[in-house]
Formats: C-alpha cells, structure tokens, sequence
C-alpha cells in the first residue's frame, strides 16, 4: 500500500487573525534566490500602476545562498519594497497575518519540473494565515490552491491581473 504523506505545516493560530490583516498587503515569503524568481515579481509589481500605487509589496526570507550584488539589485528595482531579511519565526508569522495576498512563483519560465517547487509549504502556511494564494500553476502548487480558494497564473500578465481584481474586491 501506498499512502501520500505531506509535509508537516505550522498553522498559524486562526485567533490571531482579528483585526490584523491590511488591505492590499501583498507577501512573499522564500529563500531569496534567483531560482524562487524573486526579480519577476518585483518587475510585476513596479510595472503595474495600480499596485504601485494601491499597495504594499513585502520579501522576507533568508539570503544565506545569495551573493550581497544580487541583494542590492533585488532593492534597486524598486525603492517602495520592504524586504525583511533573516526574519524569525515570529516575524514571519506577523507578517502572514497582515497579509491579505501571498505570492510565489518558483517554476516561473520554466520547464524542468526540478525548477518547481515540490510542495510549497509557505502556500499553506499562508493560507492558514488567511492569506488568499496567488501562485504560479506548476509544480506542488497545483495540489494546493484549488478555484475556490485562491489563483493560479501562467504568465505575469495574469498574476498582476488576479491580484488586481483581489485589490478592487471585484466579483467574477
């Protein structure tokens, strides 16, 4: 027999979630690293007007395996950014919990399914938060995020069009 075991998540505590959401809250959360296509979703979110100038963009995560150039350009593209490198556990947690829309986009361009994300932990972690999943439509995260609680986008065009939507609060 064969059973599917998913890897351990820590939810985070629904009880936390009172009043502590801000409205247009945008959050990644991954080792920061050219493979998670970090630089992709920066570039999506200062190419688009109406995020730029209705919403907030926060990148948390390590930076261990990153060379310090590659940091610095990552600020560069755009200064209204907030990164939090090395957060803690407690950070992290705070910052899922602000968060209304959480991105990733590890697999973005490409076709190894060992450039994909496997599983996609922080997905569920940040569903847990309450955090709707705006996430790329390859690899673990396909299992993930179902129509009914959350999207899921091929091209740039279609991350920054879902979260729009998301911002304005339109129905379908």
């Amino acid at each position: 027999k064969v059973h599917v075991l998913y890897p351990p998540v820590t939810l985070i505590a629904s009880s936390k979630l009172q009043n502590v959401k801000q409205r247009n809250n945008i959050f990644v959360c991954s080792r920061i690293e050219k493979s998670k296509k970090i630089e992709d979703l920066i570039r999506a979110f200062s190419d688009s007007d109406f995020l730029n100038k209705n919403c907030t963009l926060t990148v948390a995560g390590s930076i261990k395996n990153e060379s310090p150039e590659y940091i610095r350009h990552l600020q560069a593209i755009n200064p209204k950014v907030t990164f939090v490198f090395e957060p803690s556990r407690e950070q992290i947690e705070e910052l899922f919990l602000k968060a209304t829309i959480f991105w990733h986009a590890k697999g973005f361009g490409e076709t190894d399914p060992y450039q994909m994300e496997h599983f996609g932990i922080t997905t569920v972690e940040a569903m847990s938060a309450g955090c709707i999943p705006v996430v790329i439509n390859k690899g673990g995260q396909v299992e993930i995020v179902k129509e009914d609680c959350g999207f899921k986008w091929n091209t740039l065009e279609e991350l920054v069009g879902y979260t729009e939507k998301l911002c304005k609060n339109e129905a379908d």
